[in-house]
């Protein structure tokens, strides 16, 4: 063959190549090229307080959460995780001591930032916390806070709370937008809003109307948003309307409320799951930038024992709940003993316990007036000190009574004149709503009547009461303390006496339970 032919052949062979490779390259850019349409996964938490599952540990459980989060992710590599508020507190755990301070919700911030939460909404319950240590609390955590409608209040002015690292303080959003871009470069700008209801108002937080913020909000995220979302603490009432007033927003996620909820007003949807993540919602978004659609697929998914443990979040979970049980084996030595059944659940939900009897207030009452040495007629306990916003039911372990009760206090005895009995009850049904509001026993409300034993309160009478020691400091009730003309006798606990369950309430309880 001669070189021409030769060289001939090459250069066809040449051409073949750099024709297989232009095509190669042509169908890998048909391949990446942006074709408009784009899914976002959102997983939903709201009102967890617990970091370890309840129930015995079946159900709920950030470890849980976090397993599952991670499959998601890998069907869906564009997703985002949110709270929609109180996390902070109520938990046992943050009665605690740590460090040589309380603990506070530093549990909780850890846990999350463990499972990479991306952003929470500010609850009702996250003002329980001082404001110090809510303040170390939100720079600690890794994930985002939204504070549409709140203020910090620092003498006589008003600021935006804020977040402190690397030595300056940096305001948090009302208001933000996420930037999602999936593998063929589809972006998405989801905007994002809160709102927080006015629940149990303290000192150092205004609050602003939930309503008129989240629409500002919405006004100031639609020219910067292909999506508009709501992360909310607030009734389902409120977000209903919110939903109403707002049809451009696609979806409301909230959180107070502690039984999951979905509905649709209009085309937007308003979501709430179970509490302590017995339950997540999974939201898949998905958008058309060609017709600008916006679809919402959503999902209940029970975070039961079919779902994994994740091994980081278990770690750090297992390294609280070690802190946890040394403390709790200082009162009570065995506290994962099955001390009762609960055939049906014992609502210790504050949006009943503040507001009517509820069977859990009526059995630790019970419990109260079971422990006197001194023949109690009646026993009394502040709704303000049953702590679990939550039910239980099934088998109920000793550690859940400290969960119900995280701050625990002694039983006293209390003779006093039926006078002064009628002014506590009386005070007790001005106060529903508040801390004030008393579970009892061994009372009856007959139209306007107390009655004890079928017969009306004798304002002369004397009554034997068993209640805490914690409503004798005038703290939830003004006028009941130990100076008070009408506390005729009031006989304490030994100190000495270790059996004596009336050292702690808790204990008080578990025993009384064991019995029944």
């Amino acid at each position: 063959m001669s070189y021409l032919s030769r060289s001939f052949i090459f250069s066809i062979l040449v051409l073949l190549i750099a024709s297989c490779a232009s095509t190669k390259t042509v169908n890998s850019l048909q391949q990446s090229k942006d074709d408009g349409k784009i899914q976002v996964a959102i997983l939903q938490m709201n009102d967890v307080y617990e970091i370890s599952g309840v129930d015995g540990g079946k159900v709920g459980g950030l470890a849980r959460v976090a397993h599952f989060y991670k499959e998601l992710k890998q069907k869906y590599p564009q997703s985002m995780m949110v709270l929609a508020g109180d996390f902070l507190n109520p938990s046992l755990i943050g009665t605690m001591r740590y460090e040589g301070d309380r603990i506070r919700g530093r549990q909780m911030v850890e846990v999350l930032n463990s499972i990479n939460l991306d952003v929470v909404a500010f609850g009702n319950h996250e003002f329980d916390v001082p404001e110090v240590d809510l303040q170390k609390r939100i720079n600690e955590s890794n994930f985002d806070w939204l504070a549409t409608n709140l203020a910090q209040i620092c003498g006589n002015k008003e600021y935006p709370f804020y977040k402190e690292f690397e030595g300056k303080k940096h305001f948090l959003p009302e208001s933000k937008v996420y930037k999602f871009t999936d593998s063929d470069g589809t972006t998405l700008n989801l905007g994002m809003f809160s709102a927080t209801i006015n629940s149990n108002p303290v000192d150092y937080v205004h609050y602003l109307n939930p309503d008129s913020c989240a629409s500002v909000e919405i006004m100031e995220l639609k020219p910067q948003s292909d999506v508009l979302i709501g992360l909310t603490h607030l009734t389902i009432t409120e977000d209903l309307d919110l939903a109403k007033k707002h049809p451009e927003v696609a979806l409301i996620m909230g959180g107070h409320e502690h039984d999951h909820n979905y509905q649709k007003v209009g085309k937007t949807i308003v979501a709430k799951a179970d509490a302590n993540a017995k339950s997540v919602y999974v939201h898949i978004l998905s958008f058309d930038h060609s017709n600008k659609t916006t679809t919402l697929e959503s999902d209940l998914v029970y975070m039961d024992e079919k779902i994994g443990l994740d091994v980081e979040a278990t770690k750090v979970i297992q390294k609280w709940n070690s802190i946890l049980d040394s403390e709790i084996k200082k009162v009570f030595p065995e506290p994962y003993e099955i001390v009762f059944h609960a055939a049906q659940a014992l609502d210790g939900k504050e949006i009943t316990t503040r507001h009517k009897p509820s069977n859990m207030g009526i059995l630790f009452a019970q419990s109260v007036k079971n422990a006197s040495k001194n023949n109690a007629q009646i026993g009394l306990i502040n709704s303000g000190s049953i702590r679990i916003d939550d039910e239980l039911q099934g088998d109920i372990l000793a550690l859940d009574i400290f969960r119900a009760l995280p701050f625990g206090g002694a039983i006293y005895d209390v003779k006093m004149k039926g006078s002064l009995l009628l002014g506590i009850m009386r005070y007790s049904e001005k106060s529903k709503g508040l801390g004030a509001y008393l579970q009892y026993t061994g009372l009856e409300k007959k139209e306007d009547n107390w009655m004890i034993d079928g017969q009306p309160i004798d304002p002369e009478k004397h009554y034997m009461i068993a209640m805490t020691d914690f409503l004798l400091r005038g703290l939830d009730i003004p006028f009941l303390n130990e100076q008070n003309e009408g506390i005729l006798a009031i006989y304490k606990p030994n100190a000495e006496d270790v059996a004596d369950n009336r050292l702690d309430v808790r204990r008080a309880i578990i025993e009384y339970l064991k019995t029944l």
